[in-house]
């Protein structure tokens, strides 16, 4: 499937010491498994996210040596892709696996109660309005951190507080008091 790429990187591979096409049978599909995880990243939570990965690498996996005249080499890609997909489902940090669980829970309650929104929330696709949103804070924090755009105002520091009006008192005035004179 990427053999058209060998020509192109049997210098890199030379320099390196890779065997012969070994950079576009193993890196490329490596690299291409990374690509299809950040666009279901971006557009999928984390539930849905790792049951697509998981489903998309068994297919991936399987399905290329079941048909007829699929070279080894595109099936090995293939599955190079698959096993890349397909083991990201293991690798779960402990903040999206509370996320998990609470995407499991409420699908339950979906299918308890037969409703359709809580298991669509449950697998958890974002609107384009959310993934626009998503790409702008990414680009924003980039470009501030590389120095491309102005780094962000200081929050309004809050107006120093009026002291309060000095007190006046009524002027001193002599108390007579009978029998002191």
């Amino acid at each position: 499937m990427f053999e058209g790429l060998d020509p192109y990187l049997r210098s890199w591979e030379e320099f390196w010491k890779i065997p012969a096409g070994k950079t576009s049978s193993v890196w490329v599909p490596e690299s291409i498994g990374r690509v299809i995880e950040v666009v279901s990243d971006l557009t999928i939570t984390d539930l849905g996210g790792k049951i697509f990965k998981t489903v998309l690498g068994a297919v991936l996996g399987t399905v290329p040596q079941r048909i007829p005249g699929v070279p080894d080499r595109t099936v090995a890609e293939l599955q190079q892709i698959a096993t890349h997909l397909s083991t990201e489902f293991v690798d779960p940090s402990p903040q999206e696996l509370v996320r998990i669980a609470n995407a499991i829970s409420e699908l339950r309650a979906g299918i308890t109660f037969g409703d359709w929104s809580r298991i669509a929330r449950a697998f958890g696709v974002k609107t384009p309005e959310q993934i626009t949103a998503d790409m702008k804070s990414v680009v924003d924090a980039f470009s501030r951190a590389l120095g491309f755009a102005a780094p962000p105002a200081p929050p309004p520091t809050a107006p120093p507080p009026v002291p309060p009006p000095p007190t006046v008192f009524p002027p001193a005035v002599p108390i007579e008091v009978p029998g002191f004179g």
